[in-house]
């Protein structure tokens, strides 16, 4: 007891001094800990073994924080201000570290967690950027035995407008405004940078990288790049690579796969000037280090354009060193050829030097400057060799040799040479050309600022080689030419010689022609250009609408001997051509043995005439033209200035010429027996006198007439002598005089200043000179007796006197309408051609007649004329409306001007119609031109209106109202269905009501509520039980229903079955599947069979209708053959007859009489078990 007791107190005591120690220690810490001590020891710890890890110096402000577990570093500073223009360093607020104080003191540290407050890193070059840790990060624990260096992982390391360059001799060291987004990484002394979607500027070839990323890992003095990417709107790099830095810096980047846009390269590279574009592929190997940089790889460029000429492909191997770059492998391939070769540049900051050595087969590109785009293509050989890019520094030969091509559509055989590029100059030294067989020599200067010094000689060079190129065949012919060109390129001198021997083609040829040149200068005409507008002509498909001229060839003389071609629009020329030039005053064209063809047909032939070129004219000697078969003999003629005098006289002309000439068919005939023409005076006011006597002609319908002509112009006057038409046609007499002044007309101002006064009478005048005019309508009769007089201005004429149509027979071409018997009278007062009601113009038309009354009013000024007319027609055939016809009378007004408010307003009633619209067939009704007449009808038809297609046979009533404003149609009212059938399953639903309803609007298309009814076998043997159909909606989207009362409980389709199989609902459930097949089949043959043969009857006989029903083929207990025949008497008498040829007891007889649209009589007579029936009675029509 006394030992236990003595146990527990010692016990008692140990403890209680372990308390105390533990309390003395505690205090001492804690004093030590208030004191400041182990924070300062702490911080220079931490100060150290930062130290160490980084090796770099490092700097803490202060430390706080938990003892045991963490602490908090302020002003964290790694590396001092004078390394920034060295290396990166590092500025911290504050960091937060969770760590194990005995592994601290131990010197290890293990750090749990660690966070980083806005940290900053100096990048150098006076520049700085910001990273961010968005998320704390845990360093691991390093493996027991391994390095001494810690391992710890970084996550979204965010760096902002980073800027950053080193001295490396690598095209791209220089970043601004870097984002980069990146996760760091460290494990047994190796570092790892991944870097993600992040972007910089480089400013040395303004180059904004939208994208970039990869692996970095770096460890051992190696750094290895690992997946790199970067992309701009144009470019996709792939590069992987390794970096050496220790003991001296060397890189190797590979970017295989990478692609660009070629044209970002001549940006960046050469300034946009359109050197290169196209879709790049790029696989090379860069490689450099301090001061020095090389690349070697392959380009592929494809649908690009190289200096300005498209290319299909673009090939080449390259190596490139300091300066020097050697391409091998050369292909380009263009349009119609390609280029092979190889090129080897220098480009240093003294000197560039170049040697490029080119094949081509069948290369075609262009030459462009200012003026000429030259299309070549040829087989040729290139060495150009020398020094300079630019036009100043310009310092090299090219040496060519052509095996063969074209130059502008011309063959070459042969061509070399070679041509000096210096000093701004482009020198040709003996370049010889081979065409044809023939050489040609062109040697001189061409310099860049546009002036030409060239000298050309060709001898003996076929015609053919040179004309070929325009699409112009030369049989045969040679030239000889020895030109100078010196001067503006843009306009140059011209002098030499140019000599064409035996030249002909079957287009046009001559055997010499001869061309003795120099060049005037027109700089010192007042002008100082000529220029020539309105032409209207095309050589060989090149308009000549206009031509301007600064500087003219002036040939002395040029001689064209046996000049024999086609020239445009039909014409053939041949004879013989001379053209001098003596002086300024006197320049002479003269034609020998020459003729003008047309279609074959001679229409000028002359032995000789002679055009005198006057310095302000042009004179014509006295000689005889053979023309259109006639002779035309021209005195002395001129025109000198404002003064001219022409006189010529002919006979004999043939006009029928005319039809070859101008192209037309049968339009011109006769002769002209004499003519003559004097003009003297001046151009703006000359006197002219002209007479012509003319037989059989010159129109159609003419073949006997006599023209007789004479007038004069004098006083700014067109004086009428005579002008007598007689013969055959009729007589037509003119006279009088018209003011009209030329002098306003060429100045492009009102010509008349006066009234006019001509007497215009007709007697039998045959009316089909009208179809010279137009073809809108064709006269095939009639004559027109007239005496008129002609008073007011010209464009704004007023008339007297009266016209008398007889026997017209007129066809309107575009619905083909003809209207016979045309006479009538027409008064003319004034501006107004009146046609009285009480002698109006009547004709007949189809089976009825067409009135027409009112008055037609001339504009006071130029422009359309007014209208008021009154139209009646009787018993017209409707035409000109798609799918409608019919027969019809109407008393319509037509009124106002054409395109400003053109009318037609006025009732029709249908007595006979046929519509032919399909269901599910709407048409447009709004398309009009808004120039077209508005129209506002009253359309009205009791009876006797079929609505016909595949689906139905209705006869309708109709009561509407078409209107078209501004080419808008608007159709309201509504048709109303008399009798008919509706065919649905070859079924024929006899109609019982029905309403076709237009409310207006763009289209046409109805509301549609029609009712019908068919009769089908009832479930008690001899009786029939009614289907009704009903067809509502719209003519384009109709919807069909079917129900029986007699089947309440069956549905739509149940009903569809029966009706299609003509069975009772109890057979069709006990029929097999066989039979119903083999009944359905003779169904439809039998009603096919009906409907054909009813339908070839009906257009045989002109029955309104005609029904055949039979069972002959579906087989029936009861034969039979059950035909109905229906037919308009008069437009409002019915008759129809039923009978069936196995049932003489059951033949019916139906009469209804029509008082109105909606009121009818009916009688009919019937038979019935052997006795006949009679019913009368009264129908109204009610709609609902």
């Amino acid at each position: 007891m006394i030992m236990h007791r003595f146990r527990w107190t010692v016990w008692r005591r140990i403890l209680f001094g372990f308390f105390i120690l533990i309390a003395v220690f505690a205090s001492a810490v804690i004093l030590l800990y208030q004191s400041g001590f182990i924070h300062e020891k702490l911080r220079a710890l931490a100060e150290q073994r930062l130290g160490e890890y980084s090796g770099r110096d490092v700097r803490i402000e202060s430390l706080t924080g938990s003892l045991i577990s963490d602490a908090t570093f302020k002003g964290l500073v790694i590396g001092h201000e004078d390394d920034i223009e060295k290396c990166t360093c590092l500025d911290v607020e504050s960091v937060t570290v969770k760590y194990n104080i005995i592994d601290f003191l131990r010197k290890k540290i293990r750090l749990r967690e660690v966070v980083v407050v806005r940290p900053i890193v100096y990048l150098g070059r006076d520049s700085e950027g910001h990273f961010s840790l968005k998320e704390v990060f845990r360093p691991t624990r390093p493996r027991k035995g391994g390095p001494s260096k810690f391992s710890m992982t970084i996550d979204n390391i965010y760096v902002k407008d980073a800027y950053y360059s080193m001295d490396v001799n690598f095209p791209i060291t220089e970043y601004e405004h870097c984002y980069v987004h990146s996760r760091y990484s460290v494990r047994r002394g190796i570092h790892t940078i991944e870097v993600m979607d992040s972007s910089c500027y480089i400013p040395a070839y303004d180059l904004q990288v939208k994208s970039f990323g990869g692996r970095i890992t770096a460890g051992g003095g190696n750094v290895i790049l690992q997946d790199m990417y970067a992309r701009t709107d144009l470019i996709d790099v792939q590069a992987d690579g390794l970096v050496e830095y220790s003991p001296k810096l060397h890189y190797t980047i590979s970017t295989e796969g990478s692609r660009l846009e070629a044209s970002e390269i001549d940006r960046m590279f050469f300034g946009e000037r359109g050197v290169i574009s196209g879709s790049m592929d790029v696989n090379s190997t860069l490689e450099g280090g301090h001061g020095w940089f090389r690349s070697i790889g392959e380009v592929s460029i494809v649908d690009g354009v190289l200096v300005k000429y498209p290319f299909e492909s673009f090939k080449f191997d390259y190596l490139y060193s300091d300066g020097h770059l050697v391409t091998e492998n050369v292909v380009i391939d263009m349009e119609g050829g390609h280029f092979k070769g190889e090129a080897e540049l220098y480009s240093g900051k003294r000197v560039s030097m170049y040697n490029l050595h080119f094949d081509g087969t069948g290369v075609d590109f262009a030459f462009f400057n200012n003026l000429y785009k030259i299309h070549t293509n040829l087989e040729l050989g290139v060495v150009m060799a020398g020094s300079g890019f630019t036009k100043e520094t310009l310092n090299s030969d090219i040496v060519f040799d052509v095996r063969g091509g074209k130059v502008g559509g011309v063959a070459i055989d042969s061509a070399s040479g070679t041509i000096g590029l210096r000093d701004m100059n482009c020198a040709f030294e003996n370049l010889n050309i081979s065409i044809g067989g023939a050489s040609a020599l062109i040697k001189g200067n061409l310099a860049f600022d546009g002036s030409i010094d060239l000298f050309v000689d060709a001898v003996d060079i076929p015609v053919n080689a040179i004309t070929s190129a325009f699409d112009y065949e030369v049989d045969r012919g040679v030239a000889h030419t020895l030109i100078h060109l010196a001067g503006d390129i843009r306009s140059p001198d011209v002098s030499g010689t140019v000599t064409l021997k035996n030249v002909y083609s079957d287009k046009l040829g001559a055997d010499d022609v001869i061309l003795n040149v120099d060049v005037v200068d027109v700089v010192d005409e007042p002008e100082g250009e000529f220029e020539f507008k309105g032409w209207g002509m095309n050589v060989y498909g090149v308009p000549l609408n206009k031509l301007t001229m600064k500087g003219m060839v002036k040939p002395k003389e040029i001689i064209i001997k046996g000049v024999e071609g086609f020239m445009p629009r039909g014409f053939f020329v041949n004879g013989d051509i001379k053209y001098s030039y003596e002086d300024i005053e006197r320049k002479e064209i003269l034609l020998t043995d020459f003729g003008i063809y047309v279609r074959g047909f001679n229409i000028l032939s002359t032995d000789e005439v002679g055009i005198e070129l006057l310095e302000s004219g042009i004179g014509i000697r006295r000689c005889e033209l053979r023309f259109l078969d006639g002779v035309v003999n021209i005195q002395e003629s001129y025109i000198k200035g404002e003064e001219v005098h022409l006189e010529l006289a002919g006979g004999g002309l043939s006009v029928d010429a005319l039809d070859s000439l101008l192209g037309t068919t049968g339009m011109f005939y006769g002769r002209v027996e004499r003519f003559k023409l004097e003009i003297g005076g001046s151009l703006t006011n000359p006197d002219i006198l002209f007479s012509m006597k003319a037989g059989g002609g010159p129109f159609r319908y003419m073949e006997d007439a006599d023209v007789d002509i004479g007038l004069h112009y004098l006083s700014d006057a067109v004086h009428i002598d005579r002008f007598d038409l007689s013969g055959s046609v009729g007589r037509l007499k003119v006279s009088g005089y018209v003011p009209i002044s030329l002098r306003a007309l060429i100045k492009r101002e009102r010509p008349f200043y006066e009234p006019m006064n001509l007497k215009v009478t007709s007697d039998n005048l045959d009316l089909r000179l009208v179809n010279n005019f137009t073809n809108w309508v064709f006269v095939d009769g009639g004559s027109v007796d007239a005496d008129i007089e002609v008073k007011g201005m010209p464009d704004m004429p007023y008339f007297e006197g009266d016209i008398g149509v007889r026997d017209g027979y007129v066809v309107i071409g575009k619905y083909g309408a003809q209207i016979r018997d045309i006479n009538g009278e027409v008064k003319l007062q004034g501006r107004e051609f009146i046609i009285e009601s009480e002698t109006p113009i009547k004709g007949k038309m189809d089976n009825g007649y067409v009135t027409t009354s009112g008055t037609i009013t001339l504009p006071t000024s130029v422009g359309m004329p007014d209208f008021n007319l009154h139209i009646l027609m009787s018993n017209a055939v409707l035409r000109g409306v798609p799918r409608v016809t019919g027969i019809i009378t109407a008393d319509v007004f037509l009124t106002g001007t054409p395109k400003r408010d053109f009318a037609l307003r006025g009732k029709v009633r249908v007595h006979e119609g046929l519509i032919t619209y399909n269901f599910s067939e709407a048409g447009r009704a709004g398309t009009a031109s808004k120039d077209s007449m508005d129209i506002e009808l009253y359309i009205l038809g009791e009876n006797n209106i079929w609505f016909r297609n595949s689906s139905a046979d209705i006869e309708l009533s109709c009561d509407m109202r078409l209107k078209r404003k501004d080419g808008i149609y608007n159709i309201t009212g509504e048709l109303n269905a008399l009798r008919g059938y509706y065919y649905f399953l070859r079924k024929d639903f006899q109609i019982e009501r029905g309403d076709v309803v237009f409310e207006g609007g763009g289209e046409i298309n109805p509301n549609i509520d029609i009712l019908g009814f068919l009769m089908i076998r009832d479930r008690e043997e001899n009786k029939e039980a009614p289907v009704y159909i009903q067809i509502e909606g719209t003519l384009k989207e109709p919807e069909i229903s079917l129900y029986s009362p007699d089947y309440p409980n069956l549905s739509q389709e149940d009903i569809i079955t029966i009706v299609a199989l003509n069975m009772t609902w109890d057979e069709y459930r006990q029929t097999g599947v066989g039979e119903l097949a083999g009944s359905q089949t003779r169904e439809y043959i039998e009603r096919y069979v009906e409907d054909e043969l009813a339908r070839s009857l009906r257009r045989g006989t002109g029955l309104d209708t005609l029904r055949i029903r039979t069972n002959l083929i579906s087989g029936g207990e009861k034969e039979s053959i059950k035909i109905t025949v229906g037919k308009y008497i008069t437009r409002k008498f019915y008759v129809s007859f039923t009978s069936d040829f196995y049932n003489t007891q059951g033949q019916s007889f139906t009469a209804e009489y029509y008082l109105g649209r909606r009121f009818s009589i009916i009688s009919e007579t019937f038979s019935e078990e052997g006795a006949y029936k009679y019913a009368f009675g009264f129908r109204y029509r009610l709609r609902f």
